[in-house]
């Protein structure tokens, strides 16, 4: 594969050089290289089971600490509403459901769910959508009655009406309350932030370039709320990556000049880097309930958060001793041990063995890296990545977060690995990144770079091999220390597809 002169040039300007083009392609040659489970994370072998009495302390020790750190909410929300409304894009353009149980995850049960709730006035969008359909001539009530099923769906999904299908997610409204408010889903972050109390954090929202004015909007019309800081990032221009055809070819845009596409939230390490702050809470734009459930998620935080402080002030405090040469020796046996029972750390054989001076410079380290506190959930059998220890190729275990993209499927012991997880992982992480000093860590100098995903994507109906960057809580947080802690059931509620927006959490009635 060789570049040409109009390629360079227009990968220049997107600050993509060359030799990045060309190792982007032998990744995309190469395929994803997967990660090596060693044991799934369970209570007591690396998720830690906090008692309620630990639980208010840890809460109550954030809010005393809280005052004199700059806390930020990072949501991740600049992915479409595409996946959420995919269901019906595919209805609506003329796919029929399948019946029964195939490999289609789309089924016509799931269709009847969706209208029948319409038609109850279910979702927070249906006064939307019904006096679009009045603007047009049409209504609602009618077209449901005579299953006229696909002009509902031109106004609610397409340009020609609210274009819900190509928006945004956080701009979708999730939720209606009684007053007949209605709440978008980057507007509930907002509001949830007032049961932080008094010293509640900023918001960061990473959001898609062209729609910041529909997001300021959005922020203004919640003035009477307990006033929030709200800042906004686009993902990178230079973090776009490139795609193969079938052929092993740059895949190339009808202007003949190279695809560039997203690369995926991986990406949004550097936006979590340019971050001004102590503490980072992380949460996705789609897991917010409704109002009355926000005091049970921000307790979740301020636990979090408050076990992040306490092993933080730990770590600290064996840097600064360790600051201050010559070291005593004698610390070695406590140290060893809080980076095991308190970090996660492990050591190998051979550095067991090794010297005490090169053991202490082999922990100062270890220790001196981002600290992140995940939340994890019983697993239920949701999507996504779980916790499991993993084996680099030194032969040293760390504490994970996983995508089953990583696991090589086509190995018996890696899948069996797989299928004993018992946790999932939210997306509910307090980050910690300052080290000991008070200096913010490079966060890319803790990526996995080799921890990226290669995924079979079409464009245009032409199918291409797609590049995306180690997960921003996946490879792009490999080298991190890293806590895992139970959290409530019930501060898991996702809106991966539009019917989520039934449950109980989202909608105060079942369907």
């Amino acid at each position: 594969m060789e570049l040409n002169r109009r390629d360079i040039e227009f990968l220049k300007q997107r600050n993509i050089s060359p030799s990045s083009a060309y190792d982007q392609v032998a990744r995309l040659t190469r395929g994803t290289r997967f990660i090596r489970l060693r044991a799934p994370a369970r209570p007591g072998r690396g998720i830690e089971d906090l008692t309620t009495g630990q639980e208010d302390e840890l809460a109550r020790l954030y809010d005393r600490r809280s005052a004199d750190r700059r806390v930020i909410k990072f949501v991740p929300a600049s992915g479409a509403a595409s996946r959420m409304f995919r269901f019906l894009t595919r209805y609506f353009q003329g796919e029929e459901p399948a019946d029964g149980k195939g490999g289609d995850s789309w089924q016509r049960e799931k269709i009847a769910r969706f209208f029948t709730a319409l038609k109850a006035g279910r979702f927070a969008f249906a006064p939307v959508l019904r006096e679009a359909l009045t603007r047009s001539g049409q209504d609602l009530d009618e077209l449901i009655g005579r299953g006229d099923h696909r002009a509902i769906l031109k106004i609610l999904l397409t340009g020609e009406g609210m274009n819900y299908a190509n928006l945004p997610k956080g701009l979708i409204p999730f939720h209606r309350y009684p007053d007949q408010r209605i709440v978008t889903a980057f507007a509930e972050h907002i509001r949830e932030s007032a049961a932080f109390g008094v010293h509640r954090p900023g918001l960061h929202f990473t959001i898609p370039r062209g729609f910041q004015d529909r997001f300021d909007r959005e922020a203004r019309g919640w003035r009477e709320e307990p006033r929030a800081e709200v800042t906004y990032s686009f993902q990178k221009a230079d973090t776009d990556t490139l795609a193969l055809d079938e052929e092993g070819n740059l895949y190339r845009d009808s202007d003949g000049l190279p695809l560039l596409r997203p690369g995926g939230h991986g990406a949004l390490i550097e936006n979590l880097n340019d971050i001004s702050a102590d503490i980072v809470l992380i949460r996705n734009i789609d897991n917010v309930p409704r109002k009355e459930y926000h005091p049970g998620q921000v307790r979740t935080h301020k636990v979090l958060a408050g076990l992040l402080i306490s092993r933080q002030e730990e770590t600290q405090a064996y840097l600064q001793r360790m600051a201050e040469e010559p070291v005593d020796p004698g610390i070695l046996p406590e140290l060893t041990e809080f980076a095991r029972s308190g970090l996660n750390i492990t050591l190998t054989e051979e550095e067991k063995k090794t010297t005490p001076e090169k053991l202490i410079r082999i922990l100062r380290d270890r220790l001196n890296r981002p600290l992140r506190v995940c939340g994890v959930v019983p697993n239920e059998g949701q999507p996504g990545g779980g916790p499991f220890w993993v084996e680099d190729v030194d032969g040293r275990f760390s504490l994970q977060i996983v995508e089953k993209a990583q696991v090589d499927l086509d190995s018996p012991g890696q899948i069996r690995i797989w299928e004993q997880a018992t946790h999932f992982n939210p997306v509910n992480i307090a980050c910690g990144v300052r080290d000991h000093t008070g200096r913010a860590f490079q966060l890319s100098e803790f990526v996995d770079s080799e921890a990226y995903f290669v995924t079979r994507k079409s464009r245009r109906g032409k199918p291409l091999l797609a590049l995306e960057l180690p997960g921003l809580w996946n490879g792009a947080m490999a080298r991190w220390n890293t806590i895992m802690v139970e959290v409530p059931r019930e501060t898991f509620n996702p809106v991966k597809e539009v019917n989520d927006l039934l449950q109980p959490a989202h909608s105060p009635r079942d369907p």
